[in-house]
């Protein structure tokens, strides 16, 4: 309403109740000014929630309810849309890296590190989604020595919702997939196998480090990943949590060009393999 109340104070119009046509020539105003600025249009309409709603207090019709003020606020939208700009996909030469500078030695490392690289190796192995492994917890993961099964409950494509058992073999790398799963699973609280691996991390005088029982968010996951990029040389503005599932599948396609045909990933146990 601010910007509503300069427009007229500068014009000399009645605030309150707004009429049509100066309501039109300062939404045309914003447009243009949204433009110069190179802003998206959400500046245009959350000007005009905003006067709808001062109207709906005082029981005044909502200007932003005219068909005429609908089309410019659609107009609007449309012209000041940006492309959308796809985020590169991870390779792994890219998450290596990552693994290796949060956990750079097996033998010394925090739990606040530990759960990031386990999250980027556990993305890219199983090809997933934040929303696919931020809720996977101890009793989801079963270990059998050369590799390990993880149950995913609910993944973006399990239209019968039936969850999805998803293996990853044990590649003997101290710092691959299998080794920092096993580190995180003895690290984590006895007696709290239903809660996720991937928890927030707190620390006290007495006992230090610990885990604490909230799940982390998605920001929180995001900005320590886009700092870790940013410590290994690498753009964190092109890269998403989802371009670890994006740089698995584009990882295993380039492998299966240079094998024989007999000796490729069936196209099936790949798709079922990423949901």
């Amino acid at each position: 309403t601010v910007k509503w109340s300069k427009f007229c104070e500068e014009f000399g119009f009645q605030e309150y109740p707004a009429s049509n046509a100066h309501f039109i020539f300062f939404i045309e105003d914003l447009i243009g000014k949204a433009k110069e600025k190179r802003n998206k249009s959400g500046v245009v309409t959350t000007a005009v929630y905003a006067v709808d709603f001062v109207h709906g207090i005082m029981g005044l019709p909502k200007p932003g309810a005219e068909a005429c003020i609908k089309l410019m606020l659609e107009s609007a939208r449309k012209a000041l849309a940006r492309p959308t700009v796809r985020k590169k996909p991870l390779t792994q030469e890219v998450v290596w890296k990552l693994i290796k500078h949060f956990v750079p030695d097996m033998a010394f490392y925090t739990l606040n590190n530990l759960r990031f690289a386990v999250y980027c190796a556990l993305a890219f192995v199983l090809e997933a989604r934040f929303m696919d492994i931020i809720d996977v917890c101890p009793n989801n993961i079963v270990d059998y020595g050369d590799r390990m099964v993880v149950f995913l409950e609910m993944t973006k494509t399990d239209q019968y919702r039936e969850g999805a058992f998803v293996p990853f073999m044990n590649s003997g790398e101290p710092q691959g997939a299998y080794a920092l799963v096993e580190h995180l699973l003895d690290a984590l609280p006895v007696g709290q196998e239903g809660l996720s691996i991937f928890r927030r991390v707190g620390w006290g005088h007495r006992k230090g480090e610990f885990f604490r029982n909230e799940t982390m968010s998605y920001t929180l996951v995001s900005d320590g990943i886009k700092e870790a990029l940013s410590a290994v040389g690498e753009d964190p503005a092109i890269y998403g949590l989802h371009s670890f599932r994006s740089g698995a599948k584009s990882h295993v396609d380039k492998k299966q060009k240079d094998l024989p045909v007999g000796e490729r990933i069936p196209e099936r146990l790949s798709n079922k393999h990423g949901r």
